[in-house]
């Protein structure tokens, strides 16, 4: 309980803090949708913004790191501040990096910020620092990782190992999300105290009284029920009634408090970022296929990866590729290109040979479904 409560009171006092993380996560969403000088623009001015408030995230999550365990928080503090900074570095060398373009720069940001997002994810994998201390700063880091990848590894999505860690790093935030709802719920129960009232002469006197109380502070009921006399199932009728009031106070109560511990941004930022990545995965594809991909084959792709693999959601985007779709589907076919875009290499002379005899047969589909199939495809 006493944890909660100072987890409310700590994000509370970083609400502007807060604003500017998701901020910066919804521009680099928008950089990833529409690559333009505007939209990146946009996300280096909200990460400036970041940057002047990074001390305060960073003794924010002090605070809940000191309510939750007994771990140094100095410490804790300190290692915030190094991957904080780090990260700060990563989008340094980035910035100079577009300036220059010096390789060396262009290294060290991509190094630095896979860095701090492995030390990061290691830390509470490891159970080192728990998931809801690290889950703010965090998401700050992720995202500048995202646009640092963007900027100069475009096609990172080619590779399962660079998408691992974003991939990873959402479910971090969601099971954090999931640690401080389960929390909620287990600590702002309804509370139903039975009492007896003796009486000089006649039967005891039974009575209850039920109530419920947010963490926030906002949302109470208290109602008390009886007295009745001792055996009377009025009793429980009474009590059931009250319960039902109780119950609706609660549900007001709860949703309250889950946006008083950030649960529903902390969601929203997961969704974010992760279509962050899947428009990326969409920019790959998009890149083998022989037409542009529309907006309802887009929208399905995104719902299909909700649920399923890369691998198993670029059906969806197939649909037209038959072996009459295309005028001539062994000659739109690019082999060596969509080869190097799938599996990170040009093919064989026996794997252009087969790929070319697929998409004459069966279609140019069926050809982009064998590479992605293959044991070396870039896609899981």
């Amino acid at each position: 309980m006493q944890y909660l409560l100072a987890f409310i009171k700590a994000v509370g006092d970083i609400a502007s803090a807060l604003n500017s993380i998701y901020e910066f996560s919804k521009n680099v969403k928008d950089y990833f949708a529409d690559p333009t000088d505007v939209n990146r623009q946009r996300y280096w001015t909200t990460y400036s913004l970041l940057i002047s408030v990074h001390r305060a995230i960073s003794a924010a999550s002090s605070e809940i790191l000191s309510a939750i365990s007994t771990l140094d928080r100095r410490i804790f503090q300190e290692v915030l501040s190094d991957k904080l900074g780090d990260i700060d570095q990563a989008m340094q060398d980035l910035d100079n990096w577009q300036r220059t373009r010096s390789e060396v720069l262009r290294g060290l940001a991509l190094d630095r910020s896979a860095g701090a997002v492995a030390d990061m994810l290691q830390y509470a994998q490891s159970g080192i620092y728990p998931r809801p201390a690290v889950v703010f700063p965090f998401i700050g880091m992720l995202n500048a990782r995202l646009a640092i990848l963007k900027e100069a590894d475009p096609g990172f999505c080619k590779s399962p190992t660079a998408r691992r860690p974003i991939e990873e790093g959402i479910a971090l935030i969601r099971s954090a999300a999931g640690e401080i709802e389960a929390l909620l719920r287990l600590h702002t129960d309804i509370q139903v105290q039975r009492f007896i009232r003796k009486q000089r002469d006649d039967d005891p006197l039974v009575g209850a009284e039920i109530s419920y109380y947010n963490l926030s502070g906002t949302v109470s009921y208290r109602e008390t029920v009886g007295p009745f006399e001792l055996l009377s199932p009025a009793l429980e009728e009474a009590i059931q009634r009250a319960r039902a009031a109780a119950e609706a106070a609660r549900t007001r109560g709860l949703m309250e408090d889950l946006q008083g511990t950030e649960i529903p941004n902390l969601r929203t930022q997961a969704v974010t970022i992760e279509e962050s990545l899947r428009l990326c995965e969409l920019e790959m594809l998009s890149q083998v296929l022989p037409y542009p991909i529309s907006s309802i084959e887009r929208a399905r792709f995104m719902l299909e990866r909700q649920e399923k693999t890369l691998s198993q959601s670029v059906g969806v985007l197939f649909g037209g590729l038959t072996s009459h779709s295309v005028d001539d589907s062994a000659a739109a076919l690019d082999v060596p290109e969509v080869s190097e875009q799938l599996l990170n290499r040009r093919p064989t002379k026996q794997e252009a040979k087969v790929l070319t005899d697929v998409a004459q047969v069966f279609g140019y589909g069926s050809a982009l479904q064998l590479l992605i199939n293959h044991p070396d495809s870039a896609i899981e």
